[in-house]
């Protein structure tokens, strides 16, 4: 038998249909333990908040390609409901 793109796209839409026939895996749903966690993170960030970013751009100049990968770290305040930036750091990233 020939096979040709038809019966590969045939092939792939019954596995496509089939794995949504299998149990879901276990390790993707939130646990209570992790739901305990989250809850204990969020209660101690309080009035202060880290932050990070990551920037990334590809860029050229004259003709050269240019890359750029550069991480910040921001920790604010929150006093009396306005958010303060408190410290920032930025810092390459290879």
């Amino acid at each position: 038998m020939k096979i040709n793109r038809r019966h590969l796209a045939a092939v792939g839409a019954v596995a496509f249909g089939m794995s949504s026939l299998l149990p879901s895996d276990p390790s993707l749903a939130e646990s209570a333990e992790e739901a305990a966690v989250d809850k204990a993170v969020e209660a101690l960030v309080g009035d202060a908040a880290v932050v990070r970013h990551l920037y990334e751009s590809e860029s050229e100049t004259d003709g050269k390609p240019a890359n750029v990968k550069i991480g910040a770290l921001q920790v604010w305040l929150n006093q009396g409901g306005d958010w303060k930036l408190l410290a920032r750091q930025g810092f390459k990233l290879a």
